[in-house]
């Protein structure tokens, strides 16, 4: 019975070991996809309001006309929201021209203009 035991957590071990070096770890080691997402969201025009926020430190995400965006802040160019974060929020409306990395946010009567990091 304890050979059962041990055996199970030995495979639970070895398969979650596995699962993270083949899917998370590569991942985070490899952030080339997160720049693309990044660079992508930079090249377009986007008029809207944000409807969905996600993630947190440099894997930020927004949904606005119903689509998905990465976006990670690198600079902040004018800051007139009282927090100290520099994050974009739901119910914010974003004001983006194509092919610049320069994103301008509205929330209330305040604006703030935030660059995105975008390496090219």
């Amino acid at each position: 019975m304890i050979k059962k035991i041990i055996k199970g957590i030995l495979i639970a071990s070895v398969a979650t070991f596995y699962f993270y070096f083949l899917f998370i770890y590569d991942m985070s080691k490899n952030e080339k996809w997160l720049n693309d997402a990044i660079c992508d969201f930079a090249k377009q025009e986007i008029k809207g309001r944000v409807q969905e926020k996600n993630g947190h430190g440099r894997y930020n995400r927004i949904r606005i006309n119903d689509t998905l965006y990465y976006y990670q802040i690198s600079k902040v160019i004018v800051n007139s929201f009282k927090e100290k974060s520099y994050n974009i929020d739901v119910g914010d409306s974003i004001v983006k021209k194509a092919n610049s990395k320069r994103i301008t946010v509205y929330r209330g009567d305040k604006k703030s203009i935030f660059l995105l990091n975008c390496e090219d």
